[in-house]
Order: structure tokens, then sequence, then C-alpha cells
């Protein structure tokens, strides 16, 4: 046994020694890079204390020699008065680390154009409410950061819920909500608070950027697209509506989740969370007062997956009204 045990720590070390990487030096320009033997370069500082456009390089060059820009590391702009960030198309793997932009003073815009990087939970810590998460590539860092998240939360990444019973499905959502309830906060007085990822890498943001974000997660969770949706009145307040079986019913409708709905900690599970429609006009009419007429059948969705500017690039419309939506889509009935 003791041989055996003495076999499993020399293999163990053989695979950290090959994992294991060296720092053989700093080299300074626009940035501070730690420079790595595999090739690789760490962003850990910049030279500057003001930047109008932090462009993130694929590699920098030292010594004829080129390095791979792999990390933004910890607390790599603390302090720094930045107006814009890029990441454009020619970055092949960037990971954000924790704290990599915290302190960032007057940030307004954060562009992510590759598709290749990833951020780990607490990258954008402290990097403000005045910044605009956006680009083609946001999709991707999102992804994987939803995914992060849902692992934290001991949910399912990717999960097949074609072949799972109804009532799985609806303990897994109503968890996912619970968890963003503790994770995100209702906060208009973030600059755009409409937009998922700003809501997902700031901490908060409005009805419509915490529905959208919930949409969001739940697709990567492995729910399907067209069996959750955000829903809002077109006026403020918006929410999810979900394909599922309401209580004591055999048959699939759409059910609204609120997330405004406060669960307390102690409960599990309820299936009252998923309500009739026709029950949550009632929400409505005590956010609003009763003066207010709103009639659900101009309610709208929200088709933008994330909802930062141009997402859509007129390849579909950003919102349409959900009786036009289930018309095309959907033959499962409202619950009104």
């Amino acid at each position: 046994m003791k041989c055996f045990s003495t076999v499993v720590l020399l293999a163990l070390s053989s695979v950290s020694a090959v994992f294991a990487r060296t720092k053989i030096g700093t080299y300074r320009s626009s940035y501070t890079y730690d420079l790595y033997d595999d090739g690789k370069a760490t962003i850990v500082g910049t030279y500057y204390s003001s930047i109008n456009d932090a462009t993130i390089p694929n590699y920098v060059s030292v010594s004829k020699k080129q390095y791979l820009v792999s990390e933004i590391g910890a607390n790599a702009f603390d302090g720094k008065e930045i107006k814009k960030v890029t990441l454009n198309e020619k970055i092949t793997g960037l990971l954000i680390k924790k704290d990599a932009f915290k302190n960032v003073k007057n940030l307004r815009e954060f562009n992510i154009y590759s598709n290749f990087v990833d951020a780990e939970l607490g990258a954008f810590n402290g990097i403000g409410n005045l910044v605009q998460f956006q680009g083609v590539g946001l999709r991707y860092t999102l992804d994987k950061y939803s995914a992060k998240l849902l692992k934290k939360w001991d949910l399912p990444v990717g999960k097949n819920y074609k072949y799972v019973d109804d009532n799985t499905k609806k303990h897994d959502l109503f968890t996912l909500g619970k968890k963003m309830q503790k994770e995100f906060g209702l906060y208009d007085k973030v600059a755009y608070p409409d937009n998922a990822a700003n809501v997902c890498f700031i901490g908060a943001g409005s009805t419509k950027g915490l529905s959208v974000l919930y949409r969001y997660i739940a697709i990567v969770m492995g729910i399907s697209y067209t069996e959750v949706l955000t829903g809002c009145d077109n006026i403020h307040y918006c929410w999810n509506y979900l394909n599922v079986t309401g209580f004591r019913e055999t048959t699939k409708k759409w059910h609204v989740f609120d997330l405004q709905d406060p669960i307390p900690d102690y409960l599990v599970y309820s299936p009252h969370s998923f309500k009739k429609e026709s029950d949550f006009l009632n929400t409505l009419t005590n956010y609003y007062g009763s003066s207010t007429y709103y009639d659900p059948h101009k309610f709208i969705i929200v088709n933008n997956y994330i909802n930062f500017p141009y997402e859509s690039r007129n390849k579909y419309p950003e919102t349409e009204k959900f009786d036009d939506w289930l018309k095309n889509n959907s033959n499962t009935p409202r619950t009104l």
C-alpha cells in the first residue's frame, strides 16, 4: 500500500511539473508584463495614470520573441483613469483575473470583440457603475461567467431538460431565482441597468436587466431559449415567462416568475413562485397604483440575449408583443 501511495504521489508531482510555469522576467512598455517560460505574458500594471483607450494586445514582443498575452492580473489597473477598454478580435485566449479592474476610475466602455475572453468570478469587482459592456464576443465571456456562477450555486450547466420531469425543472428554475436574489440587487443608479452583462459583472441593475440575465443563465443551465422569456409591460416593470406546469396542473402554460418577489432563506422550493399571469396583474397594480392602466395583450418580450447596444444588428426585432411571438413560436397558452 505504501508503494502504491508513493507511485501516486510521484505521478501527481509529474503532472504538476508539466503544468507549472516559471516567471522569467518583467517587461515594461505601455503596460507592465510578467513574462513566463511557456511563452505567455500577464499584464500586471501600466505606466500611465490616465488612458483614453486601453487596447489589450494579443502578443507582446521582447528581444525578438513574441509572448502571448494570456492574462490580465489582479489589480493591474488599480486607481487608473480609463475611458475605454478594448479586447479586439485578434485575441486568441485571455483570462481576466479577479479584481483586475478594481478601483478603475471613470470607465465608460468595455468592448469585447474576441470570442476567446474568459473571466474569473469577481474579475470586474470595483469597476464602477458607469461602464457599458458590449461587443460581439461578449456572449462567450458571459457564457463562461454564467457557468462559473451555476457551479458556485450547485446548479447544472448544459443539462438536457428535454428528458427531465417538470418538477425537477421547476426546482432548478426556482433555485436559480433564489440564488440571483442573493447575488444581484435592484439598483437603477447603474448607468446602463438594462444590460444583462452589466448586471452580472457589476452586481445590480433594473428589473429588465435582471430578467434578461435570469433568462440568459437559465439557457446556460440548459433550459431551451423558447421555454424561458423576458416579459415587460412596456412601461417600466419586467419579469420572466416560463413554459411550465402550474400548481396542481398537468399541462404546460406560460407562467410568470418574478425576481422581485422575495424568496425567504428557509424556503427550499415553492410551486407558488410560478404564478398565473392573471394573478401577477395584481403585482403590477400594487407597483403602479390602481390609477395606471395596462393591457396584458400589449405586454412585450425582449428578444436580445444580453441587451447591449446594436446586439441584434437588425437581424431580428429587439422586442415584440408576446401575443405575436406566441403565434409564431408556441402553441402553449397564456394564463390570463
